[in-house]
Parts: structure tokens; C-alpha cells; sequence
């Protein structure tokens, strides 16, 4: 079982943008999204309320946010997350496929 710092449950912008702050900080993150990076933005045909960009696809949006993650060493691992468990000061994150 690997350890890490932190773990992120959903790979959205929320969960990207927490993905690229906590790699920035050093600190060990794993990301876990069950189906595709970017959540529902992907979808998007259009986006024009985005600080900063004018307009972009929400598979473009998508696709820059997890480039900067990676780019940052943001390990991400598709999987859907089950439960937390709690073992004395540990925390356990289960998924379909395993714990982590």
C-alpha cells in the first residue's frame, strides 16, 4: 500500500487545480477520478466564464488543467473511490480496485 500526503477524490477543475496546488506544496498526491479528467466541463461545447480565458472547449480547459498537473507530478490513477477507513491516524482510501 503506497502513502501519501493527500488524496483527491474526483478529477474536475476542483480536483485538478487541488491536484497542482498540493504537487506545488511537495507534498505526495494521488488523484483518482472514475471516468474522465475534467468532470462535466469536459462536456462542454463552449466556455466564455472562465477567469482569464475568453472562450475554450471544456475538453481543451480539461486537457490544459491536466497538463499542468502532470507537469507538476501529479499521479493520477483511474479508479472509483468505495469509502474512507480510518485506522488510528491513518487514513484509507478504498476503490474498485484496491486500497490506497
Amino acid at each position: 500500500m503506497t502513502v501519501y500526503d493527500v488524496i483527491i477524490i474526483g478529477g474536475g477543475p476542483a480536483g485538478l487545480s487541488a491536484g497542482i496546488y498540493t504537487r506545488r506544496a511537495k507534498l505526495s498526491s494521488l488523484l483518482l477520478e472514475k471516468t474522465i479528467l475534467g468532470g462535466q466541463v469536459a462536456t462542454a461545447d463552449v466556455i466564455e466564464n472562465y477567469p482569464g480565458i475568453p472562450e475554450i472547449t471544456g475538453y481543451e480547459l480539461s486537457k490544459k488543467l491536466q497538463e499542468q498537473a502532470e507537469k507538476f507530478g501529479l499521479e493520477i490513477r483511474y479508479a472509483e473511490a468505495t469509502g474512507i477507513r480510518v485506522d488510528g491516524d491513518e487514513k484509507i482510501v478504498l476503490t474498485n480496485e484496491r486500497e490506497g
